[in-house]
């Protein structure tokens, strides 16, 4: 399964190499990266362009993150898409668990994680938020879906919307809950 990581960026000069270098350090390999330049003024689309090939750098208008993200979706060449904001950072094993669980569960449309607030030495801040998407339904599932066209859900951890429309919940590392 290849996987499309799209990161929005706009003025993130200060932690933007380091993104880009979690996600070249995935232990899943079968990846591309969408950086979408929402109209960075600080020189930040210059170090993800410096990557080179493993980037796909797109700079738009500043029209705000939600526009930068939408655009790397639609950019994207993936069987799956990852988003992740320019000041995040994934552990290694973290694609490769996912990716697992969307391949032996089918019926899964969506795997997302919890999130452990560091500071900006790394160090834990204590607080594991939960992670959560929000998901147009007729993304999910056509303009037919079971939750019906346009109407937003609010997943929280361990919980994954199937292709079907239903909630599911499944964890990457004790399978279903």
């Amino acid at each position: 399964m290849h996987v499309s990581v799209v990161i929005p960026l706009y003025n993130a000069r200060d932690v933007i190499g380091e993104t880009i270098e979690t996600v070249l350090a995935q232990l899943w390999r079968d990846h591309d990266i969408v950086v979408v330049d929402d109209g960075s003024t600080d020189g930040s689309g210059e170090i993800a362009r410096a990557f080179g090939c493993p980037v796909r750098y797109i700079r738009q208008e500043n029209r705000g993150v939600a526009a930068a993200r939408n655009r790397g979706v639609a950019e994207s060449q993936g069987d799956c898409v990852a988003l992740l904001d320019h000041d995040d950072l994934w552990n290694p094993a973290k694609m490769a668990k996912q990716v697992s669980v969307l391949e032996a569960r089918p019926e899964v449309g969506m795997a997302i994680t919890d999130v452990v607030h560091t500071d900006r030495e790394g160090r834990p801040l204590g607080i594991v938020g939960h992670g959560y998407a929000r998901v147009r339904a007729d993304a999910i599932g056509g303009p037919n879906s079971s939750v019906g066209p346009g109407r937003r859900w609010r997943l929280r951890r361990g919980v994954r919307c199937g292709r079907d429309g239903r909630l599911r919940a499944v964890d990457p590392d004790r399978g279903a809950l």
